[in-house]
């Protein structure tokens, strides 16, 4: 390839990764358990603090059973912005913030960061690992200094 379709490449693959995480917002918004899941590698892992402590889930069943157990639909409406995105070939790495706001009953929401990564299979960027750190409302300490690696 040469430079210009280098250039051009990585801004496609670029595009195509906020899209997909555009589209796990979508997906979380409406409690679509399996539209979550789909967005992963068949043994991709995600993970986050939950009730105080890390959670890791590995592969799609996984995934979908914590999904299952905590999300309800119309209470959880995700923000997702700031994308540093990283590209070599098929595979990348990078942030993003992501903002909650939540169901007026269940108070003002929150907000953190992503640190993903994501391979190309059969031209679609799926999750290979998402791991989730909170900003507000405390601040979580995290090993990530450089976007996501």
């Amino acid at each position: 390839m040469n430079n210009s379709e280098t250039r051009i490449s990585i801004l496609e693959a670029r595009e195509a990764i906020k899209e997909q995480r555009a589209r796990y917002g979508w997906h979380i918004a409406r409690a679509n358990h399996e539209g979550v899941a789909s967005l992963f590698t068949p043994d991709g892992v995600y993970e986050s603090l939950q009730e105080g402590r890390r959670i890791c889930c590995a592969g799609r069943d996984e995934i979908l059973a914590m999904l299952r157990r905590m999300l309800q639909p119309r209470i959880l409406f995700p923000m997702l912005h700031n994308h540093i995105i990283e590209v070599d070939g098929d595979s990348a790495w990078g942030t993003c913030v992501m903002e909650a706001r939540l169901a007026p009953e269940l108070g003002e929401g929150f907000s953190g960061f992503y640190a993903d990564k994501l391979t190309r299979v059969d031209g679609e960027w799926l999750f290979t690992e998402r791991l989730w750190y909170l900003y507000t409302p405390s601040f979580e300490e995290n090993e990530f200094n450089e976007y996501g690696r």
